[in-house]
């Protein structure tokens, strides 16, 4: 090449980076700490493409301008603002909603049906049209409407017990992640689109497979969806479809159970739900808001929405009260005197015990499944306390998980306390610091109306006859990847009471920022009778040892006197006893399960590499 092409080609790189930098000063200019962005990427590179998930970039950054309540990041030249401090969220999704409406909008290819059929689905909605099927939708997760599923998810707990029993009696590695997960998949499939698909038996179902494959993205279908979100228009232009084929089985399923309800029998199920929406009378103009693909997109959304999410509560709360043996018998012992004061699992009965709820939540705080909320400025404002301007475009994000293990408003955070949660606790959390399921108007359906999955033995005595739960396993973690947690939401009990939980209160201590460790606080359950599988007993004398694999990465869990057991990543599963803690199972997995998934905690401060909480 001759002088002038080096000349040309020069030229053009500096003035590329010259545009690269002044893009990049977009919050510097506006007094926003930012850290340093590399030209053209900004900060894309450090969340997705250096060995680390993005939350852990995200919380780095956290802590790094915790003082300044937010920082400014740059989606190569898209600016986003990071802000965590409450008063300011108030202001962002409820206060100042009208200002923030939308959430992350996508302009996907509306030629293709499944592209179309995406767009179709209530998150992605914007403006008055999200608000026109909000308000159709919101009825339909009452808690009235919801019990009537309640039948439907007890089945299918029920099969979960047997199926997990009868893998215990023949194996001692039991999978819970993977019981979960195909109990979620059949529960879901029932509730929302009235098939029965039993993959707890039959692990060849076309169902669960079409599932997995759509819920398991390729390296090639991630890389397009995180290129689409920094460069949207060459995607549409060249029509290049983000969601995989699978889609369109689910879609045809849900064509023809619709079909199939025309004049025919109600099964209460979601769909069942959204048809007679659809043809409400009192509200005629449901039906154009509600057109087939519109139910198609909500029923798929049901199911994307709720599996991973509902699987990964299972799995999280049974892997921290299987670490937390003394939270472990206080649940039992609430669910067993629970299921002697109403006589069965029932939907009030369950969503009227305290302790089980603020078992969950902490789950949820310490495992929560949106590790980040985000909203998208439509109108020019001013946020509150500062001289900062956003502008229609911008968009801000909270850091969930960050906020949810902060020790300013939470002492111990990496402690399993549900004493936190519990009714005559909560007022001492700070608002705005627990949003397991968003904030404001566009936060998850599922917090006010959806029942939890009732516990898989939910302390029915009927359900663990000839079986006590204190029995001990060993906890080990396999090469699986940990995904978020499922919504807890929490209608009215009846007559609007809510029975407080048989517990003592927290410490004194908690108040100066100290939580004990668990031993200190209540006395572990005495021993019971034998256990009973498969025709064999077992007691204390006779104690059986059991592996299971909670999802997450290797890590080994050793014991700790005072405060419990802490994790630490490591190379693969330790084979010695030594290496492993033994604990206890969790109230409502009756024995010999172990705990159902989870990461084994790693330091929150040192996370190796690889190591995933859930999708940011």
């Amino acid at each position: 090449m001759g002088v002038e092409t080096w000349v040309l080609v020069a030229t053009v790189a500096v003035l590329a980076w010259l545009y690269s930098r002044w893009r990049h000063s977009y919050w510097s200019s506006r007094g926003v700490p930012s850290p340093p962005a590399l030209p053209f990427l900004g900060h894309y590179h450090k969340a997705f493409f250096m060995n680390k998930t993005s939350w852990i970039f995200y919380n780095e950054m956290y802590k790094k301008f915790r003082d300044a309540s937010m920082f400014g990041i740059y989606e190569l030249w898209n600016p986003i603002l990071v802000l965590w401090d409450p008063e300011i969220m108030k202001h962002v999704f409820i206060k100042d909603f009208d200002h923030f409406t939308d959430r992350r909008t996508f302009d996907l290819d509306t030629g293709n049906e499944r592209e179309q059929m995406v767009m179709e689905m209530l998150t992605m909605k914007t403006g008055a049209a999200w608000k026109s099927l909000r308000a159709i939708m919101t009825p339909t997760f009452t808690s009235g409407k919801i019990k009537s599923m309640f039948p439907l998810v007890c089945d299918k707990a029920d099969a979960l017990v047997k199926f997990s029993m009868k893998q215990a009696a023949e194996n001692p590695h039991v999978d819970m992640k993977n019981n979960f997960g195909r109990y979620t998949m059949d529960t879901i499939a029932s509730c929302a689109f009235g098939i029965e698909c039993n993959s707890l038996v039959d692990k060849n179902a076309e169902f669960p497979r079409k599932a997995e494959k759509f819920f398991t993205g390729s390296f090639i279908a991630i890389m397009k969806i995180m290129l689409y979100l920094v460069m949207p228009k060459p995607f549409k232009f060249f029509r290049v479809h983000l969601n995989a084929p699978e889609a369109d089985f689910f879609m045809d399923v849900i064509r023809k159970t619709v079909a199939a309800r025309q004049g025919g029998e109600k099964r209460g199920d979601f769909l069942d739900l959204l048809l007679e929406a659809r043809d409400d009378p009192d509200n005629p103009n449901n039906k154009q808001v509600l057109g087939e693909l519109t139910i198609v997109a909500q029923s798929v959304l049901f199911l994307i929405a709720g599996y991973d999410t509902t699987a990964s509560l299972l799995c999280f709360s049974s892997f921290l009260l299987a670490k937390n043996k003394d939270q472990q018998h206080r649940l039992r012992d609430e669910l067993r005197q629970m299921v002697a004061e109403h006589g069965d699992i029932t939907y009030h009965a369950i969503m009227e015990d305290t302790l089980l709820d603020a078992c969950l939540q902490e789950t949820l705080r310490l495992y929560p499944s949106a590790l980040m909320l985000e909203r998208g400025c439509t109108k020019t404002i001013k946020l509150p306390g500062t001289d900062l301007t956003i502008q229609p475009g911008d968009l801000v994000q909270v850091p969930v998980w960050s906020v949810h293990h902060d020790p300013r408003y939470w002492p111990d955070p990496e402690a399993f306390i549900p004493d936190r949660f519990l009714p005559e606790n909560k007022g001492n959390i700070h608002p705005f610091t627990h949003m397991p399921f968003g904030m404001g108007p566009r936060n998850c359906m599922g917090e006010p109306g959806v029942p939890p999955p009732p516990p898989p033995d939910g302390g029915d005595p009927r359900a663990t006859r000839g079986k006590v739960h204190d029995g001990v396993g060993q906890v080990t973690t396999h090469e699986h990847g940990a995904y978020p947690t499922a919504p807890l939401p929490r209608p009215s009990p009846r007559n609007g009471v809510r029975r407080k939980a048989r517990t003592q209160k927290p410490p004194e201590s908690w108040a100066q920022g100290r939580a004990p460790g668990s031993a200190d606080r209540y006395a572990p359950e005495p021993a019971g009778n034998p256990l009973v599988v498969g025709g064999r007993p077992r007691g204390q004398d006779r104690e059986q040892e059991l592996q299971v694999a909670p999802p997450g990465r290797n890590i080994r869990v050793t014991p700790d006197a005072e405060t419990g057991p802490k994790g630490c990543a490591a190379p693969p599963a330790p084979s010695r006893n030594k290496d492993r803690l033994r604990l206890a199972l969790p109230p409502f997995l009756p024995a010999p399960w172990g705990e159902g998934g989870g990461n084994a905690e790693p330091s929150r401060e040192k996370v190796a590499q690889g190591d995933r909480v859930g999708p940011s």
